[in-house]
């Protein structure tokens, strides 16, 4: 059976990946975080990942304010599990290679090969200024982050080079100990030059959409373009996960999220990252808000347990080879989608059996 990779997107920041007040328990804190990596784990998940913030959003919740930096929460989270593989987001123009190789080939050593990296190019216009950084057009950051990959990837293999780059001038360099085995590389982005980005550096593409005409296109231009750089790359999906006994239950607790939300904080989001709703496609302007609130504007599996492995064997079908999810109460919902959808997952032969 092909392996369809199942991850979860941690809530490592304040309000999780929701902008809602509906009651949970969900919380950044890294005994939280390190509860839902172990259950993760169990219930036989491959990765977990946590999003990269350095400011909040505003509002009365100040959405994704607080937290833990990727790099000290992926320690943590290693060390508290022992199979699960554990993933860093960085913010490659805010961190220097040198820095960012030296913590990557560290974090590999505590987790026993099990870490890898979301490199993000950048788009946050507070923080972006928050370092001091003059913000660039997309096509010079992606030039920019090529450099910095460049230069972590060689630090990881090579000793005592020089590189002589547009953004970046390295000399001498140097990294001991090297990482055994090279961390797996990741991006996510929606435009051409953040699909050629895959196809020369990463391991994995992330793609956000639901649906499958452009989960296949996604597919297939990603893969052609990695095998005209002599190189493969597996391409995922996200989605928000909200699963109730029935269909009746599951709709009335997605209206109880949207019914309260912070729509201060909503519409910060919307202003600060000046979205174009024809950029995505099949989603009108009030669903568009709709996932903003619930899940940071990723696919909503709203139903039964058979009615979400229903979209997951979708997403599977498509051709994909994974799915990270995230959930609005983190702890008691994923428990539930193991005791009720994992198995059903294993049904469809998308997933082998635990253990």
């Amino acid at each position: 059976m092909k392996a369809f990779e199942l991850g979860v997107f941690m809530p490592n920041l304040g309000g999780g990946m929701s902008v809602s007040f509906a009651p949970r328990e969900t919380s950044p804190s890294l005994a939280y975080n390190r509860r839902v990596a172990q259950l993760a784990e169990r219930l036989g998940f491959d990765f977990v990942l946590p999003a990269a913030r350095w400011k909040g959003t505003g509002g009365e919740l100040d959405a994704q304010g607080e937290g833990m930096d990727c790099f000290t929460w992926a320690a943590a989270i290693a060390l508290a599990t022992e199979r699960i593989a554990v993933w860093s987001t960085v913010h490659a123009h805010l961190i220097h290679p040198v820095l960012c190789a030296k913590l990557g080939a560290s974090l590999q050593e505590i987790s026993g090969g099990r870490w890898g990296m979301n490199v993000v190019t950048g788009w946050n216009r507070p923080e972006i200024e928050m370092f001091g950084v003059a913000e660039t057009a997309p096509e010079h950051r992606h030039r920019l982050v090529a450099e910095w990959l460049e230069i972590v990837l060689r630090l990881w293999s090579d000793q005592d080079f020089d590189y002589l780059g547009e953004h970046y001038q390295i000399r001498g360099g140097y990294l001991r100990p090297k990482p055994e085995v090279r961390p797996r590389l990741m991006n996510a982005g929606v435009s051409s030059a953040s699909r050629e980005l895959t196809a020369r550096y990463m391991d994995t593409y992330f793609v956000n959409t639901d649906s499958p005409d452009r989960l296949q296109e996604a597919a297939a231009d990603v893969r052609a373009r990695a095998q005209a750089h002599g190189r493969t790359a597996r391409v995922c999906s996200t989605a928000l996960v909200l699963v109730r006994d029935t269909e009746r239950e599951a709709e009335r607790a997605l209206r109880e999220i949207v019914d309260e939300a912070d729509l201060v904080c909503t519409d910060n989001i919307l202003r600060l990252i000046n979205l174009d709703v024809r950029a995505y496609g099949e989603w009108e302007r009030a669903q568009l808000e709709q996932r903003l609130i619930v899940g940071s504007f990723a696919p909503l599996y709203v139903g039964t347990p058979a009615s979400v492995a229903d979209a997951i064997a979708d997403v599977a079908a498509a051709g994909l080879d994974g799915l990270m999810l995230e959930w609005f109460d983190y702890e008691s919902e994923l428990r539930y989608f193991g005791d009720a959808v994992m198995p059903l997952l294993e049904q469809r032969g998308i997933r082998a059996p635990v253990g």
